[in-house]
């Protein structure tokens, strides 16, 4: 068997991508894939003739997935391994699989590909690059002798201490052990970041722009078999069209968090919010209202959200990735988001409101990121807000 490749993730900015990939060698039965898509759950029927297995797992990875994993190494014996993960996570995630199959397989040939996962790598790099020689050089030596170490000496991959004590820029030391390429949003990169940084120039040659596809670059047949994957079908997406091409639509994009005292907290913010923004003017009673949740939404605060929104309100499937619409010709006319991932991979003039991460606009735009976006004319600083503004 000459390769498997293994699709590890819970974001849905990297299953786009992921998914891309897995279209082009979906019929090759040379290839096993193993898929793990936790927002997007496949069927033996979506994936029937493509010698793939579906395994849900979350981001943080257990020793009953990596042992499922081994399991059919030792099968099959694959020649080469490849991996695609998520930056952000690979302290829980990455790494367990990779400490777990490389007792099977020698890293020279375990194949890794990590995607950006917006919002959070996007600061997690600017706070990098602004390290200077000496203070990126000491943090460097440091993590990699911490890696060395734990690759070589750690028996137990899946211990807590992991969420803790991984530096961010472990993250971005994968190529100093393995083949790696690192997939980066660059949409206002240059804003952003000091590309001559010496963190930068650490990761430079491993780096690759972040493949998000478009209806114009992507080949008919491919474009089909996301879909299918999506269970996007000729109805739905007729019915996404019509409301994303009303000459009032907007769209909202939610927040939410796993943890369920968080998720309610940040629903009365977004509830009492929408209220604000409606007695403001900035959500208009003209507006024909599509709302997005955040797919870790719990359920009840969906619905509180939608109930705020109003009765004239579209709700988009909370199992589908949005980042397909934009790829399909489906990309909204405005939209009203919290200070997300969306700004970096949409047009800048969609953006009719942008909520921060505090509770006042003076405080919002201390976040570095967001003052740079100002500062360089990507973002208006009168459609910023607070959540208490």
């Amino acid at each position: 068997m000459k390769k498997l490749k293994i699709y590890l993730s819970s974001g849905s900015v990297q299953t786009i991508p992921q998914m891309l990939d897995f279209a082009r060698c979906a019929y090759d039965l040379s290839v096993v894939k193993i898929i793990c898509w936790y927002r997007t759950e496949l069927t033996p029927f979506q994936l029937k003739g493509t010698h793939a297995y579906y395994i849900r797992q979350k981001y943080t990875v257990s020793a009953e997935f990596t042992a499922k994993i081994t399991e059919i190494i030792e099968k099959l014996k694959p020649a080469e391994v490849e991996i695609h993960g998520n930056i952000a996570f690979t302290n829980v995630e990455l790494y367990r699989v990779v400490a777990s199959i490389s007792k099977k397989i020698s890293n020279d040939r375990i194949k890794i590909h990590l995607y950006d996962d917006g919002i959070k790598s996007i600061t997690d790099r600017y706070e990098l690059s602004q390290l200077q020689e000496k203070e990126f050089g000491a943090l460097k030596a440091a993590c990699v002798k911490y890696f060395d170490a734990i690759l070589t000496h750690e028996t137990n991959p899946f211990s807590d201490y992991f969420r803790t004590t991984w530096p961010e820029l472990m993250n971005y030391m994968w190529h100093h052990f393995f083949d790696v390429s690192y997939h980066l949003m660059n949409q206002y990169e240059n804003h952003i970041h000091n590309g001559t940084s010496p963190f930068y120039r650490y990761i430079r040659k491993n780096t690759r722009t972040l493949e998000r596809g478009g209806i114009h670059e992507t080949d008919p047949k491919t474009l089909a078999f996301c879909l299918s994957l999506l269970n996007l079908n000729i109805p739905i997406l007729n019915q996404i069209r019509q409301e994303m091409q009303h000459k009032n639509s907007l769209l909202y994009m939610g927040a939410g968090y796993f943890d369920t005292q968080k998720d309610n907290e940040i629903t009365k913010k977004q509830v009492n919010k929408i209220i604000r923004m409606k007695d403001q003017g900035i959500i208009k009673d003209t507006d024909r209202v599509i709302f997005k949740a955040h797919p870790i939404n719990h359920p009840k605060n969906r619905l509180k959200i939608t109930h705020a929104l109003g009765e004239n309100v579209y709700t988009i499937s909370n199992s589908l990735s949005f980042e397909i619409l934009p790829l399909i010709g489906l990309a909204p006319k405005e939209i009203i988001c919290t200070f997300s991932t969306l700004i970096f991979t949409m047009n800048k003039n969609v953006f009719r409101h942008i909520i921060g991460h505090a509770d006042t606009k003076v405080e919002s735009l201390k976040n570095p990121i967001l003052k740079q976006l100002v500062k360089s004319a990507v973002i208006k600083k009168d459609i910023i807000s607070g959540w208490l503004d």
